[in-house]
């Protein structure tokens, strides 16, 4: 993650884990003893801090979050001896296999993502680059055509002539595709 324990400051460093672990603000409050409102603008900064999380970067907490419940479950079932104690196992399997499923919906959607950026970057660039051929060919064409001598041709076909047609060819396919998008 982006902020982790070592850059934020003392009261954040332990509120952020809390609220991973599902405390409640009053319980966070309670457990650090500071007012309920100091919690809440704590957690409010720091959510405000952070920018949207990729795909990746929710795929991460969510393993998190999976961890943290197995570890809860391996406790309870250490020292379960009530029928309430495997109760609340259950529970906790349930909504573990609740976030595994969450976290390979995430990941398959990230990954689908991916593929479709990809692809469309990939058919963005051989449009361009077979325009660019064509706008390329078309001037050499049009510049033996045009000129009779060699030195002529030659300027037609400076570097800094296919250079500017180059540009000016790239952005116009760019922006056509943008356009049509």
């Amino acid at each position: 993650m982006e902020d982790s324990p070592n850059t934020m400051d003392a009261l954040t460093a332990q509120i952020v884990p809390l609220r991973v672990k599902g405390f409640t603000f009053e319980e966070i409050s309670v457990k650090l003893g500071v007012i309920p409102e100091q919690v809440i603008i704590t957690w409010k900064e720091f959510i405000d801090s952070r920018t949207i999380m990729s795909p990746e970067e929710m795929a991460v907490l969510q393993e998190l979050r999976l961890e943290n419940l197995l570890t809860k479950v391996n406790d309870r079932l250490k020292y379960a001896d009530k029928a309430e104690d495997y109760e609340i196992v259950v529970k906790l399997l349930k909504e573990l296999a609740a976030l595994q499923g969450i976290n390979k919906d995430m990941k398959r959607d990230a990954q689908d993502k991916l593929v479709q950026i990809t692809n469309a970057q990939t058919q963005l660039i051989l449009q361009a680059v077979f325009a660019l051929a064509n706008a390329m060919s078309g001037h050499i064409e049009a510049a033996f055509e045009k000129h009779k001598t060699i030195k002529a041709i030659k300027g037609e076909l400076a570097p800094n002539v296919l250079t500017t047609l180059f540009t000016a060819e790239a952005q116009r396919v760019l922006t056509q595709e943008v356009q049509e998008s």
